[in-house]
């Protein structure tokens, strides 16, 4: 099994940037914590080092050297791979020009089609993450044509990109859902939802400024459970 994440560089995939170190949080319940044992880190084809699992420990941190590396690439040979958080580290120094985004749809004023199921279009921007709905964090339209929801941005920004944290059960509902920067008048599809079962979280590629983000759905009920709207800090 292999998790990998890989530098934007600000636009252009394959930017290398000097990783100090890395961090692995393991899952905290006594289940099967003991599956994190034999982990290998790699910053691009540099071995930062191997898990060596011991009771009780959540968090193993690995020293890379300041290797230039675009890709940290965490991999296991012979168990599931479970990560809860993995942190890349470099000095501030060295990080010059290294894109900051925030997300500026938090707390942003909401709107959306209809509302059914007690699930109003503020849930998706309240920074609470849950795809429980029973957790009263997911948004919730009426069953009709053309659903939609959207956000309110602090002004023109430049959107990078659009992350939707999908609900649990009903999941498959999100499929075929687009993305819309608006800018003024005229408006932009970053692209369009195509559900996968081992999914909860769908990122957007939009590169576009604008001043509010809307996304459709054309023949089902349209859940957000959080979106994010990721643009320059």
């Amino acid at each position: 099994a292999v998790v990998s994440t890989q530098s934007t560089g600000g636009g252009s995939a394959g930017a290398k940037w000097p990783v100090r170190k890395v961090k692995i949080h393991n899952r905290t319940d006594r289940c099967c914590d003991q599956r994190l044992h034999g982990v290998k880190v790699f910053a691009d084809n540099r071995h930062c080092g191997t898990v060596r699992f011991r009771e009780g420990q959540r968090v193993y941190e690995f020293d890379c050297g300041g290797h230039r590396a675009s890709r940290i690439v965490v991999s296991h040979d012979k168990e599931f791979l479970t990560i809860c958080e993995i942190e890349v580290f470099g000095h501030p120094h060295e990080m010059r020009g290294v894109p900051r985004f925030t997300n500026v749809a938090l707390r942003r004023p909401t709107r959306q089609s209809s509302t059914g199921f007690n699930g109003p279009s503020g849930r998706a921007v309240d920074g609470n993450q849950s795809k429980n709905y029973d957790r009263h964090s997911c948004t919730h339209t009426q069953h009709m044509r053309r659903n939609w929801w959207e956000v309110d941005l602090p002004g023109r920004r430049h959107v990078h990109t659009v992350v939707i944290h999908n609900r649990r059960y009903y999941e498959k509902r999100i499929h075929g859902a687009q993305v819309w920067v608006h800018d003024g008048g005229r408006r932009h599809r970053c692209g369009t939802v195509h559900f996968k079962p081992e999914k909860s979280i769908y990122h957007i590629r939009c590169n576009r400024p604008g001043n509010k983000v809307r996304i459709t759905q054309e023949h089902d009920y349209l859940t957000l459970c959080e979106v994010e709207v990721m643009a320059r800090a």
